[in-house]
């Protein structure tokens, strides 16, 4: 597999929001944002009530909490009569991380359909389930080289501790001991779980160490025309696109 077919993700959203990440203006919204859109908005998909807290029907194991002077805060709501139980478990803070979120395109999803001049053609298609997700978020989609684009970023940023990789997703009703401890040891991996509903964004997350309760333009790397292509975004996930190297 070419490593570049690794390094591609991609932004949704409505057009002028797309021309100001193309021109390279990097807003970040705290995660807040996401729990209101379906708190506020009742937008589920876009927006995550649970974002930023780890959720869980089980009931037969000790959680203990090393940072007990952070305040993390444990909610539990009993259902059906108490014979059903969940769990709620989120830090009182986290919500105000600051945050970027992508579509991952899966290298491994790629088709080889040519080449010429010692040049090699892909194309990528969409599933079902992300054209109906992605349909409705926008207008607008821009194809971003992640390489390039987040080490631009962190350079731009470089006094700012972050992170970057693939959100990791579970099931309630199975909750994978990796993620109780990410909790549990108050790691910044745990910024990167949220329930198996949201799996078909297959997201990819952008996190810094800088909290806010509004969004913000944290940093501006000029245009991003050598390393992103701009597509109508309900062309892009009918027809996929192809992809050269």
């Amino acid at each position: 597999m070419d490593e570049k077919l690794n390094n591609l993700i991609i932004k949704f959203g409505d057009e002028k929001w797309i021309d100001k990440l193309y021109s390279g203006e990097i807003f970040m919204q705290p995660l807040k944002s996401y729990i209101d859109l379906e708190r506020e908005e009742k937008r589920k998909g876009q927006g995550d009530k649970n974002e930023a807290s780890l959720r869980s029907k089980l009931i037969d194991y000790k959680f203990s909490c090393e940072n007990s002077s952070e305040q993390m805060d444990l909610f539990l709501n009993l259902l059906n009569n108490g014979e059903d139980a969940t769990f709620t478990f989120r830090y009182k803070d986290d919500e105000r991380y600051l945050t970027s979120c992508f579509y991952k395109v899966d290298a491994e999803r790629f088709v080889f359909i040519g080449e010429e001049d010692d040049k090699k053609y892909y194309q990528y298609n969409f599933t079902n389930e992300e054209k109906e997700i992605f349909s409705s978020w926008g207008n607008s989609a821009l194809i971003i080289n992640s390489k390039v684009f987040f080490n631009a970023i962190k350079t731009c940023l470089s006094n700012i501790d972050s992170r970057l990789g693939k959100v990791n997703y579970y099931c309630e009703d199975n909750l994978p001991e990796e993620a109780l401890l990410d909790y549990q040891q108050k790691k910044v991996s745990r910024l990167f779980w949220k329930d198996e509903f949201f799996k078909h964004q297959n997201e990819y997350r952008f996190v810094i160490a800088e909290k806010s309760d509004k969004g913000k333009v944290v940093a501006n790397l000029g245009s991003l025309k050598e390393i992103s292509m701009k597509y109508n975004s309900s062309q892009l996930v009918t027809d996929g696109f192809i992809y050269i190297v």
